[in-house]
Formats: structure tokens, C-alpha cells, sequence
């Protein structure tokens, strides 16, 4: 089951209804799949072939202007897991996955994180940049949690 938090989840169908992916109409089966199947919305949007992964990366990159980044590709030293708490990391679903100088590029999961970016500021000391996060898939790119991608950091 994919794994982002509530608030993105919505973020993110917010998101797709208002670049017309998806319609108002096409939420009650949404949501009816997500919970005959006991999946997230997001799985259920996949499910009935609404949107894949790489058009709602396409359109988060494009919404906000973010880069990709591929996190599987990513070496996480100790600098970077000894950045920010790993509760903060598993709670908020970022990513912090490079530090240069006195910047530290976080991944995010979606625009609801943007938010964050001052508080981020206030805890590391240093100025976030942030970027969407993907992870090679077989032969796609996929979106990841943020849970799958603090697993990573943590180990």
C-alpha cells in the first residue's frame, strides 16, 4: 500500500482536479475503490487508470517549480541522518538527502510540505532547498513515500 500522509494525499487530489486529471465526478469511485480495496485514494486513482505515477510527478514538478530528485541514486552520509531528527523526518515526510555548505536539499513528498521550509530553516541552521522525490522503478519512475525513503536515511 502506498504509504504518504492524509494531508498529502489530498493535497495531491486537490492537485489533480485542478490541472483536470481527474474530475469531481470521478471521486466517488475513487473513493468507493479505496474503500472496497482498502487502499489509499492515490492506489485507487492508479487502480481505475485515472492518472500513473509519472503524471502526477510531471504535474507536482510543474506546479511548483520543484526538481526531481532520485533518491535511490543518493548517498546518505552521517552528516546528512545526523541533520534532523529521525521523528521529525518519519512525521513530516521529508527527506534530507545532501548538505552544501549551509544548504540542505530536502525531499518532499508533494507541495503540502513547502510549509515546512521555515521551521526546517530554524531546526538545521541551515537554508532548505527543496525538490520531489522519486525512486527508479522498473522501468518507470515512481513516487515514494516518505517512510520507505526515512527507512533509507536512518539505516
Amino acid at each position: 500500500m502506498l504509504k504518504i500522509s492524509r494531508e498529502s494525499e489530498i493535497n495531491l487530489i486537490n492537485v489533480l482536479i485542478d490541472h483536470d486529471i481527474i474530475s469531481g465526478k470521478d471521486l466517488v469511485n475513487i473513493k468507493k475503490v479505496s474503500t472496497d480495496g482498502n487502499k489509499s485514494q492515490i492506489e485507487a486513482i492508479f487502480e481505475l487508470k485515472l492518472a500513473n505515477e509519472d503524471k502526477i510527478l510531471n504535474v507536482l514538478v510543474k506546479e511548483q517549480n520543484l526538481e526531481v530528485v532520485d533518491l535511490s541514486k543518493v548517498e546518505i552520509t552521517n552528516e546528512i541522518k545526523a541533520v534532523l531528527p529521525s521523528n521529525y523526518i518519519n512525521i513530516n515526510f521529508v527527506a534530507p538527502f545532501k548538505v552544501e555548505g549551509n544548504t540542505l536539499h530536502i525531499a518532499i513528498p508533494d507541495s503540502s510540505k513547502l510549509g515546512l521550509m521555515r521551521n526546517l530553516k530554524a531546526i538545521t541552521k541551515k537554508n532548505p532547498k527543496s525538490r520531489v522525490y522519486n525512486k527508479e522503478g522498473a522501468k518507470n519512475q515512481k513516487i515514494i513515500s516518505a517512510a520507505e525513503t526515512c527507512k533509507q536515511t536512518s539505516a
